[in-house]
């Protein structure tokens, strides 16, 4: 069956010589819709004869729970391990991916991290210091450093505040230092510090021919 819409636009276009596309917006304002012929009613189906209601079944009694079995000794130890790995990987994970450089956005989480690990128990600490790596022992370091500048400004110091200087002079360990002090001094020129030439002796134990070799800078 053709639709009556379509047949009026072409007609349209016919009547007044305008192309089918110009038609099928000015032919809206002479198109009258045709009513729909109503459908036919159908036949109220016949009321079917309600079932008889059947008895209600008698309710069986619940059975008794059983007792759980007593959990194994080993799986109890074995859960607890797993528990307490699971604990010290998170906190190392959020040791090592801590965002130093917006420290003013930063402030809750390291104080986070810091009251959790202080919060370690000796089994805890144990296999904390057991699997800690040596960046992740860096960052400890900064943050264990930035909280007891807090608690003196009341507040964090800025990272541009020279801490490799710090980190070099609480080192005892100078093969520590000597392995470290390449990526400290340029994480803090990365943030736009400039470390005098005193500060790069200091770091460097006054050799500054390894400075120079680090950093390629010739003389």
């Amino acid at each position: 069956m053709a639709n009556p819409w379509i047949e009026h636009v072409k007609k349209y276009a016919k009547d007044n010589g305008i192309s089918y596309r110009s038609a099928l917006t000015e032919a809206k304002a002479s198109y009258t819709k045709k009513d729909k012929p109503a459908p036919k009613a159908k036949p109220a189906p016949k009321a079917k004869a309600e079932p008889k209601a059947k008895a209600e079944p008698k309710a069986k009694a619940e059975p008794k729970a059983k007792a759980k079995p007593k959990e194994n000794k080993e799986n109890k130890k074995e859960n607890k391990k797993k528990k307490l790995e699971s604990k010290i990987n998170k906190l190392l994970f959020r040791i090592k991916y801590i965002n130093f450089y917006n420290l003013n956005n930063d402030d809750d989480e390291i104080f986070d991290i810091y009251q959790e690990y202080t919060k370690l128990k000796p089994k805890e600490l144990k296999f904390f210091n057991k699997n800690i790596t040596e960046s992740q022992e860096f960052n400890l370091n900064k943050i264990n450093y930035l909280i007891e500048a807090r608690k003196k400004r009341g507040r964090f110091e800025s990272y541009k505040v020279p801490f490799f200087l710090k980190f070099a002079a609480n080192t005892f360990d100078r093969e520590k230092v000597k392995k470290a002090r390449k990526g400290l001094l340029q994480s803090a020129i990365n943030e736009g510090y400039k470390p005098t030439k005193k500060q790069i002796k200091l770091l460097y134990d006054g050799d500054l021919k390894a400075y120079r070799k680090d950093f390629n800078i010739k003389k």
